[in-house]
């Protein structure tokens, strides 16, 4: 558990049926605000309006345990605002939550959003738009358990979600969309990113898992192949994969099990023994690729280079002329 610092502010506060751990979150620090993310009664549904507005709740079933509703808590300050999302629509649940945020945001409010109450959905909702702004803090009560239904009573205590990780979680996915769109180069660079990101993690701060340091590795490293392989670094690549393939890594025996290892190595030989058909069938393959993306410029290029490299590959393989940048003249046949 962190130390909190005392502040007031607006805390953005998901309700459920478990009261106890939310009170908990209202008497925390003395908030100059607080609003509740209810549920509606969409689908016939019940609703947790009542757990904030009604004069009694029930805190705990089992010892019939009452007290006042949320709002009526001595703790919660007069300032109230209430937005009820549906229960199971993450898109509209996500819309009414981030306007309030936007609101909440845009008086330079210092906001907290605590998500501990709530359906799944409403935790979703909140974490992801609470994720879309610089300065909110992310948090929910944890505590012991002896079921699945609720924290002990008394042993309630607020966590908050590193937003470093957020952070990573949401730059894995931008990686993978550009690596989808085989942008390599982009894509490599923001898992550099999220390798400063986790070199960075604050003092006390929650540490990445072990397997999302993996992954950022991995990621890297296979990114490092394409990415060097797009730039005509093939010997580059081939050493990469080559260490790959050596430590036993998945993904280099992915890309070895379909076929780009063995036209790598091609490749880089071609580097050592001039121009011939593998390069300018990767040329041809590369400016399709580049054009599908939009980069006409680049696939234009790459056309062009591969014209002059098919000529190269004529003269280094039929003829035995590997320099093109200086022929002796003795050299250049009928």
């Amino acid at each position: 558990m962190s130390n909190i610092p005392e502040r007031a502010g607006t805390l953005i506060l998901s309700v459920g049926g478990s009261p106890e751990p939310l009170r908990h979150s209202i008497a925390s620090r003395p908030w100059a605000r607080v609003v509740f993310v209810v549920s509606d009664a969409t689908g016939g549904g019940a609703s947790s309006r009542g757990q904030v507005e009604d004069a009694e709740i029930v805190y705990d079933p089992k010892q019939g345990t009452r007290g006042p509703g949320l709002r009526h808590l001595p703790e919660c300050p007069r300032d109230v605002g209430i937005v009820a999302v549906p229960p199971d629509d993450l898109d509209r649940a996500l819309a009414l939550v981030d306007g309030c945020l936007a609101r909440e945001v845009g008086q330079g409010q210092a906001v907290t959003v605590n998500y501990t109450g709530g359906t799944k959905t409403m935790t979703a909702a909140l974490v992801l738009a609470g994720a879309a702004y610089d300065g909110v803090r992310l948090e929910f009560v944890s505590g012991q358990r002896s079921d699945l239904v609720q924290v002990r009573a008394g042993s309630e205590h607020i966590t908050e979600m590193p937003r470093h990780l957020l952070g990573a979680a949401n730059l894995f996915a931008l990686a993978r969309a550009q690596a989808g769109r085989r942008a390599y180069g982009a894509a490599l660079g923001i898992v550099d990113e999220i390798g400063r990101l986790f070199g960075a993690v604050p003092s006390g701060g929650a540490e990445p898992p072990a397997s999302w340091r993996q992954r950022q590795q991995a990621w890297r490293d296979w990114l490092a192949v394409l990415e060097g392989w797009d730039r005509f670094a093939f010997a580059e690549a081939a050493r990469t994969l080559a260490h790959g393939l050596a430590r036993k890594a998945s993904w280099a025996q992915a890309l070895e099990n379909q076929g780009f290892g063995p036209r790598l190595r091609v490749l880089a030989e071609e580097v050592k023994t001039g121009p011939g058909p593998a390069l300018c069938e990767d040329l041809w393959l590369n400016a399709h690729r580049r054009a599908a993306l939009g980069l006409y410029d680049d696939a234009i290029a790459r056309l062009y280079r591969l014209a002059e490299a098919a000529v190269q590959a004529r003269l280094n393989r039929l003829h035995r002329i590997a320099d093109t940048g200086a022929v002796p003249r003795g050299m250049v046949p009928e």
